[in-house]
Formats: C-alpha cells, sequence, structure tokens
C-alpha cells in the first residue's frame, strides 16, 4: 500500500514524527481495545522499515 493511503491519527503521527526524525509518544497508557487514536498497521511499520517510506527508520 502506498504511504499516502495510510490515514488513521496514529499512523499520521508516526510517518511526521518519520519525516522529522523525532520520537512520538501515543499514549502513557496501555490501550484498553484499538481505534484509530491507536492502532498502526503492519505494512506501514513495514515500508517505513525498508524505506520505501517518506523515511527510513535508522
Amino acid at each position: 500500500m502506498q504511504i499516502e493511503k495510510y490515514n488513521k491519527p496514529a499512523e499520521l503521527r508516526l510517518i511526521q514524527a518519520c519525516r522529522e526524525g523525532d520520537d512520538t509518544i501515543f499514549s502513557m497508557e496501555r490501550p484498553e481495545k484499538g481505534s484509530a487514536d491507536n492502532t498502526i498497521r503492519a505494512g506501514l511499520i513495514r515500508a517505513l522499515l525498508l524505506g520505501t517510506g517518506p523515511r527510513a527508520v535508522d
């Protein structure tokens, strides 16, 4: 999937952090259940790790 297709709030925060070379904290507590605010699809992590996203992860 193209990086532009990842549009959940947590995914967008991760993409932005990678573009800026920053860390990001999604929550200080473990969520009780999944939501758009705390879910990141595996395909996005794969794209970032392989460098097919906006920025490769060092």
